[in-house]
């Protein structure tokens, strides 16, 4: 249950910081500016990865602490 207000506290933060990464990059890229919908769709993905990944490593710590720790 940590996770979940853990998530929300940590990527609600640098929010602005994360927007403005996907819009440089897509403009360094495409040479044009993203449109707001693309952009909160992809900021909306990063999110999403970011609360599986901490279900997949909460699954798989305790296997990895058995077979590699003491």
């Amino acid at each position: 249950m940590f996770q979940f207000g853990f998530n929300t506290g940590v990527i609600n933060a640098p929010e602005s910081v994360i927007l403005k990464f996907i819009d440089d990059c897509y403009k360094a890229r495409y040479g044009d500016y993203i449109e707001h919908d693309l952009q909160n769709f992809l900021f909306a993905i990063a999110v999403s990865i970011f609360a599986i990944g901490g279900m997949v490593g909460g699954f798989a710590g305790g296997f990895v602490g058995n077979k590699v720790g003491r």
